[in-house]
């Protein structure tokens, strides 16, 4: 999952990357696979034709079935590439604020759900969920503005941001996706019914 928000403003966020690993052995009994982050990276100030290689490489290396990137804005150039290398594996967002309310929903039902494993946890991802704020929007849409208010800062006095967040977010998308066990397949040989029939006359 991959959240470019740091492009147009390298000093604000950073090009954010959570490799998810999909866990469908609870499709048998929640109908609904698990996700775990196994890996992530950021890169700040870096730009596309760098993080193009880096992304590429990375894709190859972990075997990813599907990248869901944030194609908005300066984001665009980057989906490009990625789905020129990967064509049918690349899935765009282009993020609005209604975009992001769904979003946000199905990101929490993950979590509630128990399906969302943060296996490569660090300070820095901590401290942008405890800083992660959600507000629903008066109206019949109900919609979810969430993330981390600007200019929330950490026990450091530093900027906290939401990228990762974000970027693991992506998940939700990956939540509607048709998934299903793969089998191999078992060929019953039943008998031959005008064989039957011959040796009955």
């Amino acid at each position: 999952m991959l959240d470019l928000a740091g492009l147009g403003n390298p000093g604000r966020d950073a090009t954010t990357l959570s490799i998810i690993e999909i866990d469908l052995s609870t499709l048998a009994t929640l109908q609904a696979p698990t996700y775990r982050v196994v890996a992530r990276q950021s890169w700040t100030g870096t730009n596309h034709v760098t993080i193009f290689g880096q992304l590429k490489a990375a894709a190859e290396r972990w075997r990813a079935q599907q990248i869901v990137i944030d194609a908005t804005g300066v984001g665009e150039g980057l989906w490009a590439m990625l789905d020129k290398a990967f064509p049918t594996r690349v899935v765009p967002v282009k993020f609005t604020q209604q975009v992001k309310s769904e979003l946000g929903y199905g990101f929490l039902a993950i979590i509630e759900t128990g399906r969302f494993r943060d296996c490569a946890p660090s300070d820095q991802v901590r401290l942008q969920y405890q800083a992660c704020q959600t507000e629903i929007l008066p109206g019949p849409q109900h919609t979810m503005r969430w993330g981390v208010p600007e200019g929330t800062r950490g026990p450091d006095g530093a900027l906290i941001h939401d990228d990762h967040v974000i970027a693991d977010s992506l998940c939700a998308v990956l939540d509607r996706l048709p998934w299903s066990v793969i089998t191999s397949t078992l060929i019953v040989r039943a008998a031959d019914p005008l064989d039957e029939m011959d040796q009955g006359r």
